[in-house]
């Protein structure tokens, strides 16, 4: 049964205050301008993905996708034949054919680990740039225009071979990462930016499917300053789902007798 970290929060909590002194760790982002900024997307490829662009008006804005949802699950389904399935497509066709559907796949990114469908190995990789590929396509439709660079954003604690795999994913896709951002940063920077003009100072909590990130942001007038960020690199919401899952199969066996196998059954893994 999987535990989470004792007091995650709170060691994230102090592992922040033990940073805010060096100045190593201070970091001041502004957004790049160029008179093509409408061409560049903001994209974070991770379990609930979503999309961004500057737009007419010079704000941001939300890109729905082709079946006209402003989100799209990073599922990716890998048919016996024919294109792969992206998003809510790939949910759907894996209830059928569960061991053909990947996702969670994000936190493999950078790592030796290979995913297999139709005794065919692939990387994680692999995976991600298949998804990139549906993001990319749904951005130019929507934006009737050809899309060649990405702000993209990635986990608090990712290693260098994490982020160069994710930024190896955005190039086989033709996409140029103009910039990785950690993901509670870039959440900073939404919470900025109608505060312009003010010097504020706030702490970004984020709790996704796979991590948990905390940034504390700093908006100094127009400058975005990152005093810290920390994370844990396993945990969210897969993690309560295992628990769940865990305390309904405990159930499930006490009363019945019987344990539902998890590594037998692909809709429970």
């Amino acid at each position: 049964m999987p535990r989470l970290p004792p007091k995650p929060a709170l060691a994230i909590l102090t592992s922040i205050a033990d940073t805010l002194p060096s100045s190593r760790n201070i970091q001041t982002f502004s957004i790049p301008v160029s008179e093509n900024i409408q061409s560049i997307i903001s994209a974070n490829p991770f379990r609930l993905h979503r999309l961004a662009r500057v737009d007419q008006t010079g704000r941001p804005s939300i890109i729905s996708n082709s079946r006209g949802d402003q989100t799209t699950p990073s599922v990716v389904y890998v048919p016996k034949s024919g294109p792969p399935l992206i998003g809510q497509d790939a949910i759907d066709q894996g209830f059928l054919y569960p061991e053909r559907c990947f996702r969670n796949f994000k936190l493999l990114l950078g790592s030796t680990e290979s995913l297999s469908s139709h005794g065919k190995a692939f990387t994680p990789t692999d995976a991600t740039a298949l998804l990139i590929g549906q993001i990319k396509q749904d951005a130019e439709v929507a934006m009737n225009m050809e899309v060649t660079k990405v702000l993209a954003t990635c986990p608090a604690n990712w290693k260098d071979n994490q982020k160069q795999a994710l930024i190896e994913a955005f190039e086989r896709n033709g996409l140029e990462v103009i910039e990785l951002m950690a993901e509670p940063t870039a959440a900073g920077f939404a919470h900025a930016f109608d505060k312009q003009g003010t010097t504020i100072t706030f702490v970004v909590f984020d709790f996704g499917g796979g991590t948990f990130d905390v940034s504390v942001v700093r908006l100094d007038n127009s400058a975005v300053v990152v005093l810290a960020t920390e994370g844990v690199p396993k945990l969210g919401g897969n993690d309560i789902n295992d628990l769940i899952q865990e305390a309904i199969l405990d159930d499930i066996e006490a009363k019945f007798d019987h344990r539902p196998n998890r590594q037998d059954d692909p809709l429970l893994s």
